[in-house]
């Protein structure tokens, strides 16, 4: 019969602990929401100090509270670990461990031999005690080796270990060049997703707040509209009882005025939802509301580069489009990095042990050291196809991030194309609406005139007044799209992501 109680590997079990412990520490990733939370009440007191919020200081709320951008830049967290983890890879591994076991065994039915230390006195011819002086001392007993015989004895073993190990590999394949490189690519494509994320979310919160102002301005036409409906019912509510004008006229200013209130509640709704829109992007809560800047830039310092120009930028400084050829030259390390396995490994290696033992069979511990290195080789001639496996993803993964550029670039095209397109047209619309807004009020008038010296109807003063309205949210509608199609564009470029940058 025989009972162990192994306490081994006592540093390696600490090692364990440490990293177990590490990783279930509890709310790690709910400080990282709550420090993006302070940071945006930081940044909301700008908001929410009593003055029209500008739109920098909207996008600084986005850009500091958008859990969005948190997941990016988790992405790029990640890629710097595992580009530092592939330059580590240079390194040698090293090795610790510690084990320390005691055993206790019987032995039954079996005679064993065991030494023991016993002290004899020492005596005389005759058997009398005597006493010795050595060096000083008076001794009476003398200590000698007594071997005993024993039947199912008892025996209690300690066993102590320690060693420190090390391994370099010197050529793998050029497995590590490539993880390097793959690493490194990884990381600028997740730098530059980053950076084009936060590039959209601008854009996000810009349209956003222009949207806003255009709901705010369009809710004064309508109320504009309301109060010039309701001067004009009066108006004909007086001619009426003068004998001017017919009912058929007052109902007619009648209705007028009540779609003018209608389109008020209208806009209003708007307006409303677009501030949610707003609080939408800046991620926060609308129930708050606050008020914006309302001047809008002047449509007539637009500019509209040409075409291919914008064509020539976006192709050099989109962020996106940089990402996937980042990507794409992290596919072609990949395939090197398949391929590794066709290459043999070689290693040098160096390992210092030390032991002790302690039995009762021996006097005093048993100790042991030893020192060992070299050089090893290894080479996998066949490994079941595993490496053909892991090349064809590769190079499948490879192909699919060169049609992903090809795809990326066609995209940008597209997109820079429709947006010079809509700027273009926004402009021309603001132009022709603004002409439209000056003859609308020149026709009210001229209707308002006739109406009063009686070669015009009621229909015709209310037709002008329709006309006035909707080309007053005609330009209003051009200025806002001018504006963000402009802004679009810088982002469709990349020229938004480079301003960034430099400041």
């Amino acid at each position: 019969m025989q009972s162990v109680r192994n306490r081994g590997s006592w540093l390696g079990i600490v090692l364990t602990l440490a990293v177990v412990a590490t990783a279930l520490l509890p709310g790690v990733a709910a400080a990282q929401l709550e420090d993006k939370l302070d940071a945006l009440e930081d940044a909301l007191e700008a908001v929410y100090d009593g003055k029209p919020a500008t739109l920098e200081e909207c996008i600084r709320a986005a850009e500091v509270g958008s859990v969005v951008l948190g997941g990016f830049e988790e992405d790029v967290l990640t890629a710097k670990t595992d580009k530092l983890a592939a330059l580590m890879q240079w390194l040698p591994d090293l090795g610790v461990s510690a084990s320390y076991q005691e055993s206790e065994r019987t032995e039954l039915d079996q005679v064993v031999t065991r030494p023991e230390l016993v002290p004899f006195p020492f005596v005389d011819a005759q058997g009398n005690p005597l006493i010795v002086t050595v060096g000083g001392d008076t001794l009476s007993t003398i200590t000698q080796v007594r071997t005993d015989q024993v039947r199912d004895a008892t025996i209690d073993q300690t066993f102590e270990s320690q060693s420190i190990s090390s391994n370099w590999t010197v050529f793998n394949g050029f497995d590590r060049i490539a993880e390097r490189s793959q690493a490194s690519a990884n990381y600028e494509a997740s730098v530059a997703t980053l950076d084009y994320q936060r590039d959209v979310l601008r854009e996000d919160v810009t349209n956003a707040f222009y949207d806003y102002i255009r709901a705010q301005q369009r809710v004064q036409v309508a109320i504009d509209a309301q109060e010039l409906a309701l001067r004009e019912l009066e108006r004909t509510e007086t001619y009426f009882e003068l004998g001017i004008s017919t009912r058929s006229d007052v109902l007619q200013a009648k209705v007028r005025h009540q779609q003018t209130k209608l389109d008020v509640v209208r806009e209003r709704n708007g307006e409303r939802n677009a501030f949610l829109v707003l609080a939408h992007a800046m991620n926060i809560p609308g129930a708050r509301t606050f008020e914006v800047e309302s001047d809008l830039p002047a449509v007539s310092r637009i500019e509209v580069p040409p075409v291919d120009t914008l064509l020539a930028t976006a192709r050099q400084q989109r962020l996106d489009l940089a990402a996937a050829e980042y990507r794409l030259e992290a596919s072609r390390a990949g395939v090197t990095r398949a391929r590794a396995g066709y290459w043999p490994s070689v290693q040098i290696f160096a390992q210092y042990s030390r032991s002790e033992s302690e039995t009762p069979f021996r006097f005093g511990a048993q100790e042991n050291t030893q020192f060992s290195y070299g050089i090893q080789g290894q080479w996998q001639i066949f490994d079941r196809w595993r490496t053909q496996q892991r090349t064809r993803n590769a190079v499948a993964q490879r192909r699919r991030s060169e049609y992903q550029v090809r795809q990326q670039q066609l995209n940008v095209e597209l997109e820079v194309v429709n947006l010079w397109n809509n700027l273009t047209e926004a402009i021309e619309t603001h132009e022709v609406s603004s002409v439209a807004v000056e003859q609308s009020t020149e026709d009210l008038r001229l209707a308002n005139e006739r109406f009063e010296v009686g070669a015009g109807t009621q229909l015709d003063v209310i037709t002008a007044q329709v006309n006035l309205a909707q080309a007053r949210r005609d330009r209003v509608d051009a200025q806002v799209n001018a504006i963000k199609f402009r802004r679009q564009l810088d982002r469709a470029t990349g020229a938004s992501a480079v301003a960034a940058r430099q400041e």
